[in-house]
């Protein structure tokens, strides 16, 4: 019912309209984020259980697909509201657990609880303040782009082992 509501309002923000010819008034989009918030609450929990069973059992395929999921929401959700900062963290995030998981490699779940946390504060600060601008985020990000250089290096050492020739043991004469 949650998800259909904040469905519905997105749909008003986007057309122009509640349904009812009537223009919208400022008070909708606080209503839209008021419901955005609510349905924020139940993902954020789920996500931050399936990253505790991912750090302790990497691969639950189930617990991947639904941080995957959650986040993937997340993302376009902040894309509707509009929360741009918010919006691009879960951008990189996503791009991060794409890279990592297409790689074999496990996910940094502390990375990824830092993410959350952050944007669970930048939650709790809209509940206080609909109009609440983002908590300075780029720590977060440069933390989910910091990984390339690990990927890029262990990458390019499994291409180096690959590549070597085998030692061969020397003929005696």
């Amino acid at each position: 019912e949650k998800l259909s509501s904040f469905v519905a309002a997105a749909l008003a923000v986007l057309t122009g309209s509640t349904g009812e010819g009537a223009p919208l008034e400022d008070e909708v989009d606080d209503e839209l984020l008021r419901l955005f918030l609510t349905g924020c609450e139940e993902a954020i929990t789920k996500v931050e259980g399936c990253l505790i069973e991912l750090e302790e059992n990497p691969g639950n395929e189930e617990a991947l697909e639904e941080v995957r999921g959650v986040i993937h929401t997340l993302k376009g959700e902040c894309g509707v509201i509009p929360l741009p900062e918010a919006q691009h963290m879960f951008h990189e995030t996503e791009s991060m657990i794409h890279r990592r998981t297409t790689q074999g490699q496990a996910l940094p779940v502390d990375v990824l609880l830092g993410a959350i946390d952050w944007f669970k504060g930048y939650a709790d600060e809209l509940n206080i303040s609909p109009g609440a601008a983002a908590p300075p985020v780029q720590h977060i990000l440069d933390q989910l782009q910091g990984l390339e250089p690990e990927l890029a290096a262990q990458g390019a050492q499994e291409v180096a082992t690959e590549a070597a020739p085998e030692a061969s043991p020397e003929e005696e004469p």
